[in-house]
């Protein structure tokens, strides 16, 4: 495999890429000069948390299921 991609030249430790065609490193560097990148800005901002749990309630001596408010925020704004 070695053999197909690479060429020796004079040391036998110094090897080089064969190309494909003459001119691939021109063509590339056109072309990769042409690409405009663009980068999206993703900071986002947290607000404090409203979230709301199940939780078993004693009213009236039974238990009856309910929506809880979070009492602690571990996100520190």
């Amino acid at each position: 495999m070695q053999a197909k991609l690479f060429e020796k030249k004079g040391n036998k430790h110094k090897k080089t890429y064969l190309k494909p065609w003459k001119t691939i490193t021109e063509d590339a560097y056109k072309s990769i000069s042409t690409i405009i990148p663009s980068f999206k800005y993703t900071h986002r901002i947290i607000n404090r948390t409203n979230n709301y749990y199940q939780k078993y309630v004693s009213k009236d001596g039974k238990m009856v299921k309910r929506y809880i408010k979070q009492k602690k925020s571990y996100l520190k704004v």
